[in-house]
């Protein structure tokens, strides 16, 4: 090899390593975290009268409780993987137990549910505290998606429930 040949090799040589040390110098870009991951899960709480009143009466339950699975069944279908990705904090009670029952009830009275819809379970609650919107009934579970979209877009709730309660 001729010496000119040598000279161009380390010359390559020192371009590469320059041109690797400014590469790891520069930070790569951080993953743009998902909407879920920037606030706090949204409480998603749903009521249902089962009679089954064992295992499901909070969580999942075992399986055998109808309703329970219906409902739970009609939620997943209305909000699919963001029931379990960080977006809500999901939990489905069943006011068969008289502790449940009774938090229904607080829950009720706390989003201001008028009394002749209180007997129409499932009820659905998003949010928490009073501050938030709920569904009553099985057909009102069909407008949870929607519902839950325009929530987590930050919709005046008080607007969100007088355009529901409109068509009770």
């Amino acid at each position: 090899m001729t010496r000119v040949g040598r000279a161009v090799i380390v010359m390559l040589a020192a371009f590469a390593l320059i041109a690797i040390s400014a590469c790891a110098a520069i930070p790569s870009p951080l993953p743009e975290p998902s909407p879920a991951a920037e606030r706090e899960p949204v409480p998603l709480t749903v009521f249902v009268d089962d009679p089954c009143g064992g295992c499901g009466a909070e969580g999942r339950g075992c399986g055998d409780c109808e309703n329970i699975l219906r409902v739970h069944g009609a939620v997943k279908l209305q909000l699919g993987d963001s029931l379990y990705d960080g977006t809500f904090d999901y939990s489905m009670l069943n006011t068969q137990r008289s502790d449940l029952f009774q938090r229904y009830l607080g829950m009720a009275e706390d989003f201001g549910i008028p009394d002749e819809l209180r007997n129409s379970l499932p009820a659905v609650f998003i949010g928490a505290d009073g501050h938030g919107v709920y569904l009553m009934g099985e057909d009102a579970i069909s407008l949870l998606e929607a519902l839950a979209e325009r929530f987590l877009a930050g919709e005046d709730p008080a607007a969100l429930q007088a355009e529901l309660l409109a068509g009770y």
